[in-house]
Parts: structure tokens; sequence; C-alpha cells
């Protein structure tokens, strides 16, 4: 049902990107369920289907082993990773809407500052005297 307190461009918008969710869903199911087709193009996308696949085929009664060996080795570890990626797509989406492009920085500047950490951490346990 149209409304019309939507606001401009709700429609062609949610016209171009529900057909572009939708064919990523099928790259996704399709290089899980078929992977002789080539290397994989997703990453975390690509465990999360992996992840309802599974489930999906456990509701049925059938046993499901992944054909691609890139899932972690134990079957509790995923959901918090899904709801971590989960957490952070959100985050972006509202940092996105809120700073703008300026908000891809944020991820690289984490990123480095871990690094940072890091090494710092494992240069003092390695009882190195420049730090």
């Amino acid at each position: 049902m149209l409304r019309s307190d939507q606001p401009p461009g709700y429609w062609p918008d949610l016209l171009v990107i529900t057909p572009a969710v939708f064919a990523m869903a099928i790259q996704n199911a399709t290089h899980r369920l078929y992977p002789t087709i080539g290397p994989a193009t997703t990453v975390m996308t690509g465990n999360i289907t992996q992840f309802f696949i599974d489930r999906a085929r456990n509701l049925l009664g059938r046993v499901s082993v992944s054909a691609i060996d890139d899932m972690p080795p134990s079957s509790w570890i995923l959901p918090p990773i899904i709801l971590s990626f989960g957490v952070g797509c959100v985050l972006g989406a509202l940092a996105t809407g809120r700073f703008g492009i300026v908000s891809f920085c944020f991820p690289s500047l984490t990123v480095v500052l871990c690094a940072i950490a890091l090494r710092r951490t494992s240069a003092h346990d390695a009882g190195d005297p420049a730090t």
C-alpha cells in the first residue's frame, strides 16, 4: 500500500535495493551449495549464509556439512560472530547517517590503534628495551 508520508525517493530506492539484496543472497547461497563454481566472493556474509543453510537443513531433519572448509571448527562460536557482524553493520549505518563518508575512516583508525596496542603489548611481553 502506497503511503503519502514516505520521503521522496523511497519507492524508487526500495525498487533498486530489494533486487540487489535478493541477488546477493542468491550469490551467497549458490556458492555455499555449489562450491565447485569457483572461489568465494564473500566472506562474512558467506558464513552467515552457511549458518542459516545448516539451521534450515537441521530443521528438516537432514545433516548439514559445509562443502567449503572455511567454517569455524566449533558451532558455538558462529552466533556471537554473526551478532558482532550485525552490530558492526548497524553502527556503521548509524555513523554514515550521522557523519557521512567520513565515517569510513572510523574502521581504519580502529585497526591502526589496535595494531599499535598489539605491537606495544607484544614488544613489552618480549622484554624489548625500546618500549
